[in-house]
């Protein structure tokens, strides 16, 4: 089945949020990158990291099969307790397939 990919982005809830992080933000966020570590290991998560901009934020790519899955991968992820999570389709992709 062919894959839709999507770009899914975590905003933190400030702006500050790497320098500020409290001991239970960062247990979250150490499940989280383990969380996305585990997609990559299934094939679903294409990569992930944080993006140092002015207010940094956390951009991840998937391929999925369908919305259904991308929902749920959204849904599963543990930063959902401490960000605000976006995605958006792509509207095509050109990949290595190493």
């Amino acid at each position: 089945m062919k894959k839709q990919y999507f770009a899914i982005k975590l905003l933190a809830s400030r702006p500050d949020f790497m320098q500020t992080m409290t001991d239970a933000e960062r247990e979250v966020m150490g499940v989280h990158q383990a969380y996305w570590r585990n997609l990559m290991a299934q094939g679903i998560a294409v990569v992930f990291g944080p993006v140092l901009e002015a207010v940094p934020y956390g951009l991840g790519i998937v391929g999925v099969t369908d919305e259904a899955q991308l929902q749920e991968v959204v849904a599963g992820d543990p930063a959902n307790a401490i960000m605000t999570i976006e995605f958006a389709p792509m509207m095509a992709v050109t990949r290595s397939e190493s």
